[in-house]
């Protein structure tokens, strides 16, 4: 999720930009794509595009999905509540 170096004086502001912006995002989205990352080291290539197609169709019932998709259409920043 990380891939930029900042300057050391910057580093504090930018974390907690960083966190702020993660912890406001599609919580629920994220822990399926923590556990079908996780799964991907071990598991095999079927299991693991199971296990992805399963939580992307889990994510699509989401209130935090329809308000993606509202936000999107209204062309807004998105509201999650990680429901």
């Amino acid at each position: 999720m990380v891939n930029q170096v900042v300057p050391a004086g910057d580093l504090e502001e930018r974390t907690l930009a960083l966190a702020s912006r993660l912890a406001h995002g599609p919580t629920v989205a994220y822990r399926y794509m923590k556990e079908n990352l996780n799964r991907a080291v071990r598991g095999d290539v079927m299991e693991c595009l199971d296990l992805e197609a399963t939580h992307h169709i889990h994510t699509g019932f989401t209130k935090d999905h329809r308000e993606a998709t509202k936000a999107f259409v209204e062309k807004r920043e998105p509201v999650f509540e990680g429901r």
